[in-house]
């Protein structure tokens, strides 16, 4: 089976091929009544033996029609354009044959139903035009065939007063050959412009997933920012009921931060956020959230904790990683930075407060601040006293 050259690409005659398809299967399985219905209104000028022998011819065209159809409808989305358009032009190549001989066979010997004839057959031709104009091969295989068949039926067969219905067809199928050549480019013009919108689609869908993703991120650092944070902390709360676990912060502040910006300038400052982002980020489990929420301070947030002992042991990595020199583009310095490390008490000993956990994380930060620097210090529980 050959690869299809629609993969991953919507094109416009890719679509004029879906549309072809959708009339073909709509019409296939009517075109026996079509016949019925003709048939019985020649009933009274045709032998019954001649309409049934043209009837039957086709319906024995139908089921191979449709059996082509149905096969291009399993395989639609595998097939390449060009094996759709080969099946679709022969599906019409054997429409055309059929009904040709049809109004061969069915030929009436009275000039009142051979005119009524000449005046069906262009609006079979019509019919056809709208559904495959957009599709020149499967126009052109019904039309050649079909308007052949039927001109020549009326120049051999017809009375002499109806023969002049013979070139009206050829005329006809040049007048419509021309309206298929209008159609098509109507019909591509109307697939373009649904693969521009369908581009243009795509391409709003990514600006609002991009601007989603700005809305919920720190631009220097491309950490959370406070909103991603603040829903993390609460959707964590709401499934603390389901799972027991608790949530932990960490409140980060960096400690020298100004130095760096009075020494080196604020580039020096973005810089060196960027970098101690990274080595945040690099320690905190995927479970975790990482977030700035203004200037040199972060949060770590970690949901489903059963203590706060492995919050306090994330801390301490913290300090150690930041503790260590940064290369910035205007030198070399070295930073610290000071954690403070907060839970949410056991469900129905305390509250259940995002606001609350961050002020006890922060006031815990501010200890670990007074006591020096570079260090960790871990808050009270909720239902204890605070500090």
């Amino acid at each position: 089976m050959s690869t299809p050259e629609h993969e991953n690409t919507l094109d416009a005659e890719r679509l004029l091929l879906q549309d072809h398809h959708k009339i073909l299967g709509t019409n296939v399985p009517a075109v026996p009544i079509v016949a019925i219905a003709v048939s019985a209104v020649l009933l009274t000028q045709v032998s019954l033996a001649r309409l049934a022998v043209a009837v039957g011819l086709i319906v024995a065209c139908t089921p191979i029609i449709l059996g082509l159809w149905r096969r291009a409808n399993k395989n639609f989305d595998t097939w390449s354009n060009e094996e759709l358009r080969r099946t679709y032009g022969l599906i019409n190549l054997i429409g055309g044959f059929g009904w040709g001989f049809y109004f061969w066979i069915a030929m009436p010997d009275a000039i009142e139903a051979q005119l009524f004839l000449a005046a069906i057959i262009p609006i079979a031709m019509v019919v056809n035009l709208f559904e495959a104009a957009s599709v020149p091969r499967s126009f052109v295989s019904f039309h050649v065939p079909f308007s052949a068949l039927t001109a020549l039926t009326y120049a051999l067969v017809a009375d002499g007063t109806a023969r002049w219905a013979a070139p009206l067809f050829a005329v006809v199928a040049l007048y419509i050959g021309v309206l298929a050549r209008a159609q098509h480019v109507l019909a591509n013009d109307r697939a373009g412009l649904a693969v521009r919108n369908e581009e243009l689609i795509d391409d709003l869908n990514a600006l609002n997933e991009d601007l989603r993703r700005q809305s919920a991120q720190d631009r220097l650092t491309g950490l959370a920012n406070r909103r991603a944070l603040e829903e993390f902390m609460h959707l964590s709360l709401d499934q603390r009921r389901d799972t027991d676990g608790e949530l932990v912060a960490l409140f980060i502040d960096l400690d020298r931060f100004k130095k760096v910006n009075d020494d080196f300038g604020h580039h020096a400052g973005d810089e060196l956020l960027v970098q101690v982002a990274h080595r945040v980020q690099r320690l905190v489990p995927k479970h975790g959230c990482t977030a700035r929420i203004g200037g040199d301070e972060l949060v770590v947030a970690l949901a489903d904790q059963h203590n706060i002992d492995a919050g306090v042991e994330l801390a301490e990595k913290i300090v150690s990683a930041l503790a260590d020199p940064f290369r910035l583009s205007r030198g070399t310095v070295e930073i610290g930075a000071s954690i403070g490390v907060a839970m949410t008490a056991p469900t129905g000993t305390g509250p259940m407060d995002v606001d609350d956990l961050l002020r006890r994380a922060d006031r815990a930060l501010y200890r670990a601040k007074t006591d020096g620097g570079s260090t960790v210090a871990r808050a009270a529980v909720a239902s204890d006293t605070p500090n």
